[in-house]
């Protein structure tokens, strides 16, 4: 399986900026003859010297088209998550008080944006090389908007079953869209930062982490300010014009369109990946868990509506702020394991006293639950960040090419992944909340995540053991 990334000529700037990015192949060293002057070696290989002067190349290591793209990235995801989160303050409350909608029902349509996903972004990334990514994004973009712009309207619906199904069929549509939109995006962000992904990916973070923090409260003032209607149709309308926009100028990509030959079982069965998705599912289920079953367990504190907003924004900003961080250590050699480790462990001490958990000899106060916040924002953005470059170069050493074949099955899987720990998190936390309350279900989730930490660290542990064994019997090089 190959890829033209190199030999595309209506594209000199893209050649130029990928060599940089990515230095010289293989093959560029294997047809360097010894005896060549340095004079001639500088005029075929002008990137051993410097960059063309299109090219510039800052302090971080970015090129133009690096950064170019990376903004374009940065305000999609806070536009689309502004819009996937926007409902939540108002439309729950909406469903059951005019529409007679009961709160399973609206708990499923909920549910159901995340359940799409899960069962579309696999299929997205199998076929993204047909598709190309760019093409992909910018459709899914598309979807999002479109199905936000619908939803405003949706209040004129009549209620009872009419308007569950056009809820829950306008709710799936915006989870393909945003299966798509996620999936080509981690792989434009593979293919385009080769050796930054977990670098890349924190800043991604922190405008994601902006987006779900900012829709809530921009849903809140818009619903305040005309209703049902308004927070969709302005959200919607600016991911229009996202779009539009980015039509004419977001770069194109080489190598994205490829005859598809690739598949997901293999992957499947490469160990480090395997492992690293229980630390994806194990972070989203705690954090679909926390979203819908924390507010109850703050009522005891007899908090104002802003005091109980600002805990809910403690964790994700701490998220998004540490994300640059934990990308940057991440891209460090092996840190990223260290990192994963480190964030699950962190994530144990705080799921168990999330409750606390009942076998703790302690009860709930203010001041714990809003340590407990601290400590999950600092654990899941610890854990998640490094995860799917992780993936992606376990997918390198056993072989798979770094092209967009190989980048939009990994993209896929995680995706995946994420939708069904963030869907599973809500429905199942929920039920298990009903049924035994919130102290012990927490427990048992502090339970899952120390299964998930102990497993990856011997994983990791054996991996570093072997290596040193290996290391150690093999001849050294002349």
């Amino acid at each position: 399986m190959t890829t033209n990334d190199d030999s595309n000529e209506d594209s000199p700037l893209l050649s130029s900026d990928r060599r940089l990015s990515r230095g010289l192949q293989s093959s560029d060293y294997q047809s360097i003859d010894p005896q060549t002057p340095d004079s001639q070696l500088a005029s075929r290989y002008p990137v051993i010297n410097e960059p063309p002067p299109d090219v510039t190349v800052n302090a971080t290591g970015y090129t133009r088209r690096q950064k170019l793209v990376l903004v374009f990235l940065c305000f999609s995801n806070l536009t689309v998550n502004a819009c996937a989160s926007v409902l939540a303050p108002f439309f729950p409350n909406e469903a059951e008080k005019h529409k007679g909608v009961s709160k399973t029902a609206v708990g499923f349509i909920f549910g159901s944006f995340q359940l799409v996903n899960f069962f579309v972004s696999p299929v997205i990334g199998k076929y993204i090389t047909l598709l190309g990514a760019r093409f992909t994004y910018l459709s899914g973009l598309f979807i999002l908007a479109g199905c936000s712009l619908c939803f405003g309207f949706l209040d004129r619906a009549p209620a009872g079953l009419t308007y569950v199904a056009l809820c829950f069929a306008s709710r799936c549509l915006e989870g393909a869209g945003s299966a798509a939109t996620m999936t080509a995006g981690f792989t434009i962000v593979a293919h385009e930062f080769p050796g930054q992904v977990s670098a890349a990916f924190g800043i991604l973070e922190v405008f994601s982490g902006v987006g779900f923090v900012i829709g809530p409260f921009l849903g809140s003032v818009l619903y305040g300010v005309g209703g049902f209607m308004l927070p969709f149709v302005t959200l919607g309308g600016i991911l229009l014009i996202v779009v539009v926009v980015y039509v004419a100028i977001f770069p194109s990509m080489d190598g994205e369109t490829q005859p598809y030959s690739g598949s997901f079982l293999p992957l499947l069965r490469i160990p480090a990946i395997s492992i690293t998705c229980l630390s994806i599912f194990a972070g989203t289920l705690t954090l679909g868990f926390f979203d819908v079953s924390f507010q109850p367990h703050l009522d005891p504190f007899h908090l104002s509506p802003l005091l109980v907003g600002v805990v809910f924004l403690t964790g994700p900003l701490l998220y998004a702020l540490g994300a640059p961080l934990w990308g940057w250590l991440a891209s460090k050699g092996s840190w990223g394991k260290v990192l994963i480790v480190f964030g699950d462990a962190v994530c144990v001490v705080g799921v168990m006293l999330l409750g606390p958990s009942p076998l703790l000899p302690f009860k709930n106060t203010l001041w714990l639950t809003l340590v407990t916040v601290v400590i999950l924002g600092i654990g899941i953005g610890a854990s998640q960040v490094p995860l799917f470059q992780e993936m992606l170069e376990a997918a390198k050493s056993r072989g798979y090419p770094d092209d967009f074949e190989t980048q939009g099955l990994i993209s896929g899987m995680y995706t995946s992944v994420f939708s069904f720990g963030a869907f599973m998190g809500p429905i199942g936390g929920g039920a298990l909340n009903d049924a035994i309350g919130f102290e012990w279900t927490s427990t048992i989730l502090c339970f899952v995540y120390v299964a998930v930490t102990a497993i990856t660290a011997l994983f990791h542990l054996i991996q570093w053991r072997l290596r040193r064994a290996s290391a150690a019997i093999s001849p050294p090089h002349a």
